[in-house]
């Protein structure tokens, strides 16, 4: 078969033309199954997930836990306070708020006006991420369409404690992270 011949059938059992989906495009925010997904997915990536009833409990299980950590950096109730660089050197325990989650993945989206400083949630030993239930997304897709990169100098998705196996194929929980992952969400 020559060349031509080839590209002759080729031509004529081109499929029809498509419109395919746009998959930026700003969907339904919230699904009755989001919350559950992203619970389960969360959990399976490492992170402790409590789904708690209200702000009021969220902020008790906060003051709970800064009876018992000597080191907090809590960025939801003291969001104006400016941090020093003596305060972000290792601290055992850090709150921030995230903005959305992603029922797909687990994650969950931080960017620099979260957060203050860039390094922040990747010096904790437990990382804390507050997280209102109807901010949590589907999919990528529909996150993506909520990130505004035009706007923010840096931002990061989140998902569980840091993890690696490179050495020895044995695997080390916060290697280059937080050891622990908490989400509230509310």
């Amino acid at each position: 078969m020559s060349r031509e011949s080839i590209l002759k059938h080729i031509a004529m059992n081109k499929p029809s033309e498509k419109s395919l989906l746009n998959p930026w495009k700003k969907g339904s925010k919230i699904h009755e199954n989001n919350i559950g997904n992203f619970i389960t997915v969360a959990k399976s990536s490492g992170a402790e997930v409590m789904d708690l009833d209200s702000f009021d409990k969220m902020i008790e299980w906060i003051e709970q836990q800064k009876k018992h950590q000597k080191s907090i950096i809590d960025l939801v109730q003291n969001s104006e306070e400016l941090l020093s660089s003596e305060m972000i050197n290792e601290p055992e325990m850090v709150i921030i708020s995230g903005q959305f989650g992603v029922a797909e993945n687990g994650a969950v989206w931080l960017d620099e006006n979260d957060m203050q400083v860039r390094k922040l949630p990747f010096l904790a030993n437990h990382l804390v991420i507050v997280l209102k239930k109807e901010n949590i997304l589907t999919d990528m897709h529909e996150a993506y369409a909520l990130v505004d990169l035009a706007n923010i100098g840096f931002g990061v998705f989140i998902a569980g404690p840091s993890k690696t196996a490179d050495i020895e194929q044995a695997l080390v929980i916060g290697a280059h992270g937080p050891v622990k992952h908490t989400i509230l969400i509310f």
